[in-house]
């Protein structure tokens, strides 16, 4: 009768590989971020009921994130440079809708929140 909450980044299934190769990047120990449907059925083949599931996207600017990262040597440079050209061609190639705002490079990462009854 339990239930189990769980909230991550969920990029979309055709820019998955795209956004897992820059958060590698960004964090070596990254290894995959799952997809909505990818989580789902993570839950459903653990044999949990879905009773909630929530999209929604987390705007911020890329500055923070890139300050708590552990990048290897000389990356964060190059980081910066790929935030930059995928927030100024608007094409989200990443997955994480960048965008330029007041000069600075801003992400709005792709987050779901499920809930599941056991």
């Amino acid at each position: 009768g339990g239930r189990i909450a769980v909230s991550d980044l969920t990029p979309s299934p055709d820019k998955s590989a795209a956004f897992d190769a820059i958060e590698l990047l960004r964090d070596p120990s990254h290894a995959h971020a799952l997809t909505l449907d990818e989580l789902r059925a993570l839950g459903a083949g653990l044999g949990l009921e879905e009773i909630e599931a929530r999209a929604h996207r987390t705007e911020m600017p890329i500055e923070p994130v890139l300050a708590a990262s552990r990048p290897p040597p000389g990356m964060l440079e190059h980081l910066r440079r790929l935030y930059h050209c995928d927030a100024a061609s608007g094409a989200d190639s990443l997955g994480m809708g960048a965008r330029l705002k007041d000069g600075a490079v801003w992400a709005a990462y792709p987050m779901s929140q499920l809930v599941w009854r056991r």
